[in-house]
């Protein structure tokens, strides 16, 4: 089981897209199950620190996204009264 644990750190884990070389080299260099699980752990932390990144970055574009269409809804109010201020008016001679 052992054999298992430090061959999937250093076959597996080691491969994960993004993975800073560091980590990945010592993922890769394990070679007994206590450095196995330091560099599991060390990855583990990486994960969580980019899934974190990536749950900030979704919510600011979400934010960016209402922002957006509160502004293009501003714009087409001020465009609508614009129209019809235009239609109303008194025509010059």
């Amino acid at each position: 089981a052992e054999r298992l644990v430090i061959l999937t750190v250093q076959r597996v884990i080691a491969e994960l897209p993004g993975l800073p070389p560091a980590i990945r080299d010592q993922c890769r260099a394990a070679s007994t199950i206590e450095a196995a699980g330091t560099a599991a752990r060390a990855a583990e932390a990486w994960a969580a620190e980019a899934w974190a990144a990536a749950a900030w970055a979704a919510a600011w574009a979400a934010e960016a996204a209402i922002r957006e269409q509160i502004f293009r809804s501003a714009c087409q109010l001020w465009l609508d009264a614009l129209v019809q201020h235009s239609e109303t008016s008194p025509k010059a001679p």
